[in-house]
């Protein structure tokens, strides 16, 4: 059985008992750091014209920056240690000879680099080749030029951008080293991403339960062995299935013909096929934000950690396996599992509530009362995910059924690191 631990603090106890961290692209070890977004205005109409030019200048490096980098000999080096220091160098100078590019631009290019590779190594899609590629145009600044007080960004070349607006939760946060400053044509808006170190509160010890998540398609079920305490959290998969069932009539109705596609070339349908791919955006954002709140809630008013399943790595297997149906494929491909668990695991760490992954197989399938095998009928009463023991007979709803296996098993595997 593997179980991975998200540390929630630098007092981790035994070397054994902190086991294997879950990496994220902005989750280190004893701090988390989160992003604020801050939105910016330049000062006239020259200023902004100066600095998109210069932004997209800063996008064609860094995407020439990321081609080198990219090499898969090289990129766990990388990783590990960085750009090593004969290749930093020569990319520099080259930069810097034969583009006469300022300083300050090309070490604001090979950082972000870095930190795109990086986490392109931790996503699936390092293994499948594709490589990092920046889109939007931006520009990887200091974040000291940015004041917070006076609501200014200062940058080289005389561009100054005023604050328009900002979410203050985090203000009294240090900032980290770099921000990433975006242009964001659908708003016509520049936005900086302030990354702010924040650090996580110590771990809990002592701890005598542990609250299960359950994800599927329609909802959320939480709980454990106590059967009273169970909750479920209805997702948004009807909403967005609706919406794509949208643009999939838009396609059936506007064609592609030959090298030309209505639905990018016509401005009108442009514009509708961006509009609700934005409001599919925000009504998965909101949705599962608001059921990782509620969650944490309820372990805080427990006071016990929460326990997720590992589905790292679900959607590859997935597309390997020719047995399942594409309709399967598709809706597993729709629900956001990544960004649900980050979003859960960051509003967890900031209350000091440990997440820990386990091993979800068999857990839907295992009789918890005599450890049989449990076949799916349609139960009347339970409906129609009902699970039956074929050697004992109990029966029980199928998410319940994963509920206690998956605190069970975490609770075992915690009796036997002690």
């Amino acid at each position: 059985m593997t179980v991975k631990v998200v540390k929630s603090g630098s007092n981790q106890g035994s070397r054994k008992e902190s086991m294997e961290d879950v990496i994220y692209p902005y989750l280190t070890s004893n701090n988390i750091v989160s992003t604020v977004f801050v939105k910016l205005e330049p000062e006239t109409p020259e200023q902004k014209q100066v600095l998109l030019s210069l932004m997209r200048e800063y996008t064609w490096v860094l995407n020439n920056v990321l081609k080198v980098l990219s090499d898969k000999r090289l990129v766990p080096k990388i990783v590990k240690y960085g750009i090593p220091r004969d290749l930093y160098g020569r990319l520099f100078r080259t930069l810097k000879d034969r583009y006469n590019l300022p300083d300050w631009l090309i070490e604001g290019a090979l950082s972000e680099a870095t930190a795109l590779i990086r986490q392109w190594h931790s996503s699936g899609t390092f293994e499948r080749g594709h490589g990092p590629k920046a889109k939007a145009p931006r520009l990887y600044v200091l974040s000291e030029w940015y004041s917070q007080k006076q609501g200014y960004l200062e940058l080289p070349k005389g561009l100054r951008l005023r604050e328009l607006g900002r979410n203050r939760k985090y203000d009294s946060y240090p900032n980290a080293k770099w921000a990433r400053l975006v242009y964001r044509e659908e708003y016509d808006a520049f936005f900086l991403e302030l990354h702010k170190v924040i650090k996580a509160p110590p771990s809990r010890k002592g701890l005598k339960g542990a609250l299960a998540v359950d994800i599927n398609l329609n909802e959320i079920v939480v709980g454990n062995t106590d059967k009273y305490l169970e909750r479920r959290y209805p997702t948004a998969f009807e909403k967005l299935d609706r919406y794509k069932k949208l643009l999939e009539e838009l396609r059936r109705k506007y064609p592609r013909k030959g090298s030309y596609d209505p639905l990018e070339r016509r401005k009108g349908l442009r514009h509708r096929v961006w509009l609700t791919k934005v409001k599919m955006r925000k009504t998965s954002r909101y949705s599962l934000m608001n059921i990782a709140n509620e969650i944490v809630k309820l372990a805080l008013a427990l006071g016990y950690p929460i326990v997720l399943e590992e589905l790292k790595g679900l959607q590859e297997k997935l597309v390997e396996e020719s047995s399942k149906p594409k309709e399967v494929k598709a809706k597993v491909r729709f629900m956001n599992y990544y960004r649900f668990d980050i979003w859960l695991i960051e509003r967890a760490r900031l209350h000091g509530i440990p997440v820990f992954f386990i091993d979800p197989r068999g857990t839907s399938t295992t009789c918890p009362r005599c450890g049989g095998k449990m076949v799916q009928v349609e139960d009347p009463v339970i409906g129609k995910r009902t699970m039956v023991c074929t050697q004992c007979g109990f029966k029980e709803d199928r998410d319940t059924v994963a509920l206690i296996n998956l605190t069970r098993r975490f609770l075992s595997s915690r009796l036997k690191l002690r």
